[in-house]
């Protein structure tokens, strides 16, 4: 017998084909909006109070220069493009563009227009957030999701333009062509596979491996710039924060309570000094209770203008370290130690 409910649906009219497209149409872009306002939330709670003038100025040179006009705009684009351009691995511009295009008009046929909008307009969005000072326009530590979407959607262009072509051509042609879009890619993008233009610092795994051998006495001398994802890892104790008005973010870590964890103040040849020598004493003091007594040097970003400061400061005080590891730990050995 049927039941209410399935007299009442059948009695429904059916729903065409341009009102699905509509309905999923209508539903993204309810779940973008909501989407939008909470990242809005989640940005202006927690990452709006980190863009300090020192760091809009840091990235003066990335941002949209909207208001010298267009073409002061214009050159900027295509001066960042020529910059990064080989990262995208899609050949030359009138061959990355149509790629792209196609792959945006493939997204819109599947049925998933919602997709293919959000796509296209996510280039602008970037430009427009670019002239606001709230993003670097295509610098490598902050586009790495502009690079991958990109790539992925001219892949999808490569695949409908396949399918497009396979009513006149034979499929082995077809896939031919496909599998030669794949090998060029392959090829342009090889060189950058293994490429590390971020230096590849690991601050965590430095943490980590001082923590599992660092004796009890043993000194942890941490640079500037590592004392916040150190202060992050490292296991022992609770950091604390000081003010600090000689980085951007405002404040350092510093470990109260741990006085073998010594952090520098500053990256500079006087800062340098005047965190070894304060590990030092430390580290000797410790030496005349001990045989051995180390002092770990836990550093990364690393410009070069601290790491000669850091040869020379080691090289007044006849000092010598050795790596350990795989991180970029170094460690300076006092007294007879046996090898970690």
């Amino acid at each position: 017998m049927p039941t209410n409910a399935t007299v009442w649906l059948s009695s429904m009219p059916p729903q065409t084909a341009a009102d699905r497209p509509a309905h999923r149409l209508m539903e993204a872009a309810v779940v973008g909006a909501c989407t939008a306002v909470l990242m809005l939330g989640v940005y202006e709670g927690f990452d709006a109070r980190a863009v300090v003038p020192g760091l809009t100025a840091y990235w003066a040179a990335n941002y949209l220069p909207a208001a010298q006009g267009l073409h002061a705009s214009t050159t900027f684009v295509t001066s960042r493009f020529g910059v990064v351009h080989a990262y995208f691995g899609l050949g030359p511009v009138w061959l990355a563009v149509p790629l792209v295009i196609a792959g945006l008009v493939t997204i819109f046929r599947l049925g998933r227009p919602a997709t293919a909008i959000a796509v296209a307009a996510l280039w602008p969005e970037m430009l427009a957030l670019s002239a606001l000072k709230k993003y670097p326009f295509l610098d490598p530590r902050t586009s790495t999701f502009l690079f991958a979407i990109t790539v992925v959607v001219a892949a999808v262009g490569v695949a409908g333009l396949c399918s497009l072509l396979r009513p006149w051509l034979k499929g082995t042609v077809a896939a031919g062509l496909a599998v030669a879009a794949v090998a060029a890619f392959a090829v342009g993008a090889q060189p950058y596979v293994r490429s590390h233009r971020i230096p590849q610092e690991d601050v965590r795994d430095q943490a980590r491996y001082a923590a599992a051998h660092a004796a009890p006495g043993d000194v942890i001398l941490v640079n500037a710039s590592s004392n916040w994802g150190f202060a992050y890892y490292w296991p022992s104790g609770q950091p604390s924060r000081r003010a600090d008005a000689a980085v951007l973010q405002g404040y350092e870590a510093y470990f109260p309570g741990q006085p073998r964890v010594i952090v520098a103040r500053n990256r500079d040849p006087a800062g340098v000094r005047a965190a070894l020598s304060q590990a030092l004493a430390r580290a000797r003091a410790q030496a005349r209770q001990r045989s051995c007594t180390r002092i770990w040097l836990v550093r990364t970003h690393v410009i070069p203008a601290e790491s000669a400061a850091w040869r020379r400061a080691l090289r007044q005080q006849g000092l010598f370290s050795t790596g350990v590891g795989d991180e970029g730990l170094r460690v300076v050995q006092m007294g007879k130690c046996q090898s970690q």
